[in-house]
C-alpha cells in the first residue's frame, strides 16, 4: 500500500480532484467537505453537556472520551457516495477536470446519481479497509449519515446505488480518499457494541443533517483548499466551526441552577416576577408527578384555560 498522502498537494490526483460543492475555480473537493462536516460535528459534541456525551458515547459502544471524535469521523463520511460518475457528471466544470485527469464517465455507470444512496451502497464495505467494525455496526451507521437528506433507503434502493461499469479508477480514488479522511481524524479505540439502537441511528442521522447544513455555508466554509497540509486544514475548519456556531447562537451547555428549586421560584424566573409565584394546583400536581419519572418522561395535559398549562398570568 503507497504512503497516505498529508497534504492536499501530495494527494493522488484523482481523489484530490473529485469535488463535493460547485463553484468559481475548482468548487471545494470531497475531501475538504467530509473534513468541514467532521469539524462541525465534533465541535457540536464538546458543547453538550457530559450527560449527552455519556449517552452517546454507551449508544455507540465508545469509550466516553473518544465518542466525540469517532461519531465525526463517521458523520463527515455521509457525502462519501458524491464519488461515482453520475454525481460527478453534475457539474460540467467539475467533470471536465475529473475526466481530464484519467476519471472515466461511461454511461451506464452515470446512471446512478443519488450520492446519499450510493453512500449507503459503498460506504459499508468500505469501511472494512480502515478500522475493525462488527457488519451490523457499520450497516447502521451508514444508515443513518445516508439519510441525512432525510431519508431512510430501502435495502432494495441501496442494491440499486451501485455503479454498474464503473471504471477502475473510481474506486481507487474513493479507497485513497476514505483512507486519507480516517488517517486525518485518527480516532482512538473501537466501538465495543455489534449493532445500533433506532434512536441512536436517527439520532445520528439528525446530527449528520445539521452538521452538513452548516459546513455547506460558504460564508462560514469558503470553498477550496483552505490549508494545504491535512491536519492543519482540520484544525483551522474546526476554528470556523466554532465561529459558525457562535454566529448562529449555539452555545456551549451551561446549567440554568445551581441548587435545587422549588416550583414556585421556577415559576417566578418563568415570567421574570422576583421571587416566587405560587403553583396553580394543576401545576402541583403536574410538578409531582415529573418528580416520580425516571428517565425522559411526557406528560399530556388536558385541562380548561387559565389552569396553569403554560404558565400562571401576570397580575395587573
Amino acid at each position: 500500500m503507497q504512503k497516505l498522502a498529508s497534504r492536499f498537494k501530495t494527494l493522488a490526483v484523482t481523489a484530490r480532484v473529485i469535488w463535493a460543492k460547485s463553484g468559481e475555480g475548482a468548487g471545494h473537493s470531497l475531501l475538504a467537505h467530509l473534513l468541514d462536516v467532521a469539524a462541525v460535528v465534533e465541535t457540536v459534541l464538546e458543547r453538550e453537556s457530559l450527560s449527552t456525551l455519556r449517552w452517546a458515547a454507551e449508544q455507540f459502544g465508545l469509550p466516553p472520551k473518544n465518542a466525540a471524535r469517532w461519531i465525526a469521523a463517521i458523520a463527515g463520511l455521509h457525502d462519501f457516495g458524491k464519488a461515482i460518475p453520475g454525481f460527478q457528471a453534475k457539474w460540467a466544470e467539475g467533470m471536465q477536470a475529473d475526466q481530464s485527469h484519467g476519471l472515466d464517465f461511461n454511461a451506464r455507470a452515470c446512471d446512478v446519481t443519488d450520492h446519499s444512496c450510493a453512500t449507503a451502497a459503498l460506504l459499508k464495505d468500505a469501511l472494512k479497509g480502515v478500522a475493525d467494525l462488527e457488519l451490523d455496526w457499520r450497516r447502521h451507521v451508514v444508515q443513518a449519515i445516508s439519510a441525512h437528506h432525510g431519508y431512510h433507503f430501502s435495502s432494495s434502493e441501496v442494491r440499486k446505488a451501485k455503479p454498474i461499469y464503473e471504471a477502475p479508477g473510481w474506486s481507487e480514488a474513493r479507497r485513497i480518499i476514505l483512507e486519507t479522511y480516517w488517517a486525518v481524524l485518527s480516532p482512538d479505540g473501537s466501538p465495543s457494541l455489534d449493532a445500533l439502537t433506532t434512536p441512536a441511528v436517527n439520532w445520528l442521522a439528525g446530527l449528520t443533517s445539521v452538521a452538513d447544513w452548516i459546513a455547506s455555508n460558504p460564508e462560514w466554509f469558503p470553498l477550496g483548499e483552505r490549508h494545504d497540509e491535512l491536519r492543519e486544514y482540520y484544525a483551522h475548519a474546526r476554528q470556523l466551526a466554532v465561529q459558525a456556531l457562535e454566529h448562529i447562537g449555539w452555545s456551549s451547555v451551561h446549567s440554568l441552577l445551581n441548587v435545587p428549586t422549588v416550583t414556585d421560584e421556577l415559576l417566578g424566573r418563568i415570567v421574570g416576577r422576583p421571587g416566587s409565584l405560587p403553583a396553580r394546583p394543576l401545576q402541583q400536581v403536574g410538578d409531582h408527578l415529573l418528580q416520580n419519572a425516571r428517565g425522559p418522561a411526557l406528560l399530556l395535559v388536558e385541562a380548561p384555560m387559565g389552569e396553569g398549562k403554560t404558565g400562571n398570568p401576570t397580575e395587573k
